[in-house]
């Protein structure tokens, strides 16, 4: 009997110290060409799974799709290129998604609209099975609530477990400015889970600072501008400020408020968000509540409900911060904050929001130190 329970005992405290990994996962695929399929997703010997997500197809806005539990179908057209997200649930290194054809689709049936990210995932395909290789980062899963509600029912070890193996990810990823991105991320993840970290490993999650020349963030900046027919497009805010006419500035700041809305595009919002701010530091004192009641259309209109206590909370802190006769500090590129700003509470603003994006937020926005 005492043998029995202290291999017992063996057995559950090598399931606890087991390595946990969470990470979002695309699997591209083709459907066959017939009448259809209704398709279910199963992941092996992975008891964490939660939610499987259908993110594009030629019949699918990019960024829409079909959000289902892991034991329900999906339905998928006929002869049109798919991708699969697994999202919000735990996969480590080397699961295996078997991919099966169950029933054909019934005429009419429509499934149901979701919200979607994208991540890029190397996978290789045998069979009917598609075995997960490689990941990279896509850090619009990492701070969802049901990851808050794992690590509170499961033992705390396993949740710095989980982030220190997310930082060994970090320090081997190629793209800097994804690994930027989840420095954040996992702040914003200990932080809501109440897991005690270190102060040095919390510092070690700062050490780098954002790659803001890097080609992704330039062109979704850009992009922006170029969105707005600036005559003068510019990648940070205060270039705008200093050479648009009052037409093109007025003009930018409407459409920011209205037609970033229209989109309806969670990067695009972020986006918004961080050239608002940029921008109401750095032009004349006079001008910065203007652009602060962007962020007030952000938080009365936006979508998202994470953008909406965002942009609230943001524009509130800085109504509090800018008295007209503070000097306008310069917050784009990579400067650091000023002394003054380096109090500034925006990071533990970003990562209370419970929404996983606004991380992006963070990374452009919280005071770095010097």
């Amino acid at each position: 009997m005492k043998t029995a329970s202290r291999l017992l005992l063996l057995f559950i405290g090598w399931v606890i110290t087991q390595p946990v990994t969470s990470q979002s996962a695309v699997i591209k695929g083709k459907i066959p060409e017939g009448s259809g399929l209704i398709v279910q997703l199963i992941a092996e010997s992975n008891p964490f799974t939660r939610h499987l997500e259908v993110l594009a197809t030629d019949t699918c806005d990019a960024g829409g799709g079909f959000i289902l539990s892991v034991d329900t179908n999906i339905v998928f057209q006929a002869g049109v290129d798919v991708w699969f997200q697994t999202d919000w649930f735990w996969i480590t290194p080397g699961d295996t998604l078997k991919v099966q054809a169950i029933q054909p689709v019934q005429p009419g049936f429509t499934g149901n609209r979701g919200s979607a990210g994208f991540t890029l995932t190397d996978i290789t395909k045998t069979s009917t099975s598609f075995k997960i290789t490689k990941f990279d980062m896509e850090v619009a899963s990492f701070l969802d609530s049901n990851f808050n509600d794992i690590f509170r029912k499961r033992d705390i070890r396993i949740a710095r477990n989980f982030i220190h193996r997310q930082q060994k990810l970090i320090n081997q990823s190629d793209d800097r400015f994804l690994a930027d991105y989840m420095q954040y991320t996992l702040m914003g993840l200990a932080i809501n889970t109440m897991v005690r970290t270190p102060t040095a490993v919390a510092e070690e999650l700062f050490k780098r600072k954002p790659d803001y020349q890097h080609p992704a963030y330039l062109e979704l900046i850009s992009q922006l501008f170029k969105d707005y027919h600036l005559k003068t497009p510019g990648i940070y805010p205060e270039q705008l400020i200093n050479a648009a006419t009052e037409k093109e500035y007025t003009r930018f700041l409407h459409l920011l408020g209205s037609d970033t809305l229209l989109k309806n595009d969670l990067y695009r919002e972020l986006a918004a968000i961080q050239i608002i701010t940029d921008i109401v530091y750095a032009m004349p004192p006079e001008k910065r509540l203007a652009s602060i009641s962007l962020l007030d259309s952000l938080a009365l209109h936006s979508r998202f409900a994470e953008h909406r206590v965002l942009a609230s909370k943001v524009g509130n802190q800085l109504r509090e911060l800018l008295p007209g006769t503070l000097a306008p500090p310069l917050l784009t590129g990579s400067q650091p904050f000023t002394d003054t700003l380096n109090s500034m509470p925006l990071l533990i603003v970003f990562t209370h929001t419970q929404c996983a994006s606004c991380l992006e937020a963070a990374d452009w926005l919280a005071a770095f130190k010097s």
